[in-house]
């Protein structure tokens, strides 16, 4: 049975068709990411300063919270992952996985976490995460909650306080 050959008028509205539902995607495509309230550059500046409030937080050792905070310091063990020492401390599965999810654009745990890294825990009477403080590699990465209940983390030098 011979195949049918279409015609080139078809082939013509077809490839119309196709030319102006892509015509179309593209217009949304630019008015969405230039003239709407969600443009890239206001999503880019709200993302800086989120990041910037992140890093400046506020202190670690003094968040607002209705119940007091217990501190606990503690050392990765010789070839221990972040999250096992974690568990080991008794964090909340999501609050350790929190805290992970957070610090994973911020350093390379298979690198960069050499040598005993030591950290601190802060968290509630109930056991609710409210900081994490990890000294390792010359650098220290922090975690506190939010207001909002999100785990926000930064990066920064030591101090020159030779206390810690």
């Amino acid at each position: 049975m011979p195949r049918r050959r279409r015609s080139r008028a078809l082939h013509r509205s077809v490839t119309f068709r196709l030319a102006l539902v892509f015509a179309t995607l593209v217009g949304i495509n630019v008015y969405v990411l230039f003239y709407s309230s969600g443009s890239l550059r206001m999503v880019a500046e709200a993302a800086h300063a989120h990041e910037v409030a992140a890093i400046r937080g506020p202190a670690l050792y003094t968040v607002a919270t209705p119940e007091p905070l217990r501190a606990s310091d503690g050392t990765l063990r010789e070839r221990e992952g972040l999250g096992a020492a974690l568990r080991r401390e008794g964090l909340a599965v999501a609050d350790a996985d929190g805290v992970l999810r957070s610090l994973r654009p911020l350093l390379d745990f298979k690198t960069d976490l050499h040598a005993r890294p030591r950290y601190t825990i802060q968290r509630t009477t109930s056991g609710r995460l409210m900081a994490f403080v990890l000294r390792a590699g010359g650098q220290i990465y922090a975690v506190h909650r939010a207001p909002d209940g999100k785990l926000l983390a930064g990066k920064g030098s030591p101090s020159r306080n030779p206390a810690r």
